[in-house]
């Protein structure tokens, strides 16, 4: 059962820690296949300390690829949302470090994606990872993801949803088509490839090109994965992850707490 780590790492830290991440899951698994999506500008960036670590990378992680893509402006003009969330920058790319995976002719099974900025935490192994995907297979599962938030909950009446103002982006306060989708936690996915996965995509990217046409909220976009999910007539579960306990770990922004998950 061959599976993917793909991540989108644009500019440091991101970048670094993505190669950290994924050579450490390089040295503990043998099934694995990873992709790091990122810019010519950070590879020819690298500092002397991070220039040791990437030659490292390509001499003894074969398995570990990196795709670059360079007819991307990665930043995007969106106004802030009333609390001052927002990103200049373009979150839904996300969804190309899903498309490379397709491009380096290897045949895989899963697809996990995973944020640039998590570390291993102790209590990660393979078999927790063959574990999550038997689950998946027993139980016709296309897409895990975490931290369920249901689009037709708060469609109607969004003054207090997290989410509220892709409401208004989008223009749904009465329109119901999408009340089943999700959005979800997006920092870590897991797929199975499959007909479904290559719509998913295809949609995403979709949706990632209107966003920025019309100058779309970045936060939160989860919104668009839910979505897309539902489009491509995908089953999900947002209980998987528990298999997962104590694998990763990552530092919030402007905090210096670690949260282990799962």
């Amino acid at each position: 059962m061959k599976y993917f780590f793909t991540t989108l790492a644009i500019n440091e830290p991101y970048f670094e820690n993505s190669i950290k991440l994924f050579c450490d899951i390089h040295s503990r698994t043998e099934e694995s296949f990873f992709n790091i999506l990122t810019s010519q500008k950070d590879i020819d960036n690298l500092t002397f300390s991070n220039q040791k670590l990437f030659d490292d990378l390509q001499k003894n992680f074969p398995r570990v690829h990196l795709t670059t893509l360079e007819s991307f402006d990665f930043k995007i003009e969106c106004p802030l949302d009333s609390d001052g969330y927002g990103f200049t920058f373009n979150v839904n790319m996300k969804c190309l470090s899903l498309t490379c995976c397709f491009k380096l002719n290897i045949n895989f099974d899963y697809v996990f994606f995973i944020d640039g900025d998590w570390s291993l935490h102790t209590g990660f192994s393979e078999r927790k990872v063959f574990d999550l995907i038997q689950n998946m297979e027993l139980n016709g599962i296309d897409f895990g993801f975490e931290r369920p938030a249901r689009i037709g909950d708060d469609r109607i009446n969004p003054e207090n949803s997290f989410f509220r103002q892709k409401i208004h982006d989008y223009n749904i306060s009465e329109i119901p088509i999408w009340d089943e989708a999700h959005v979800c936690n997006e920092q870590l996915l897991v797929f199975k490839n499959n007909w479904k996965l290559k719509v998913f995509v295809q949609k995403w990217e979709q949706m990632m090109w209107y966003s920025i046409a019309n100058k779309i909220r970045n936060y939160a976009e989860g919104f668009e994965i839910g979505i897309c999910a539902l489009e491509s007539k995908m089953t999900w579960n947002y209980y998987l992850f528990t298999i997962l306990r104590d694998c990763f770990k990552f530092y919030p922004k402007y905090s210096d707490n670690v949260h282990i998950r799962f």
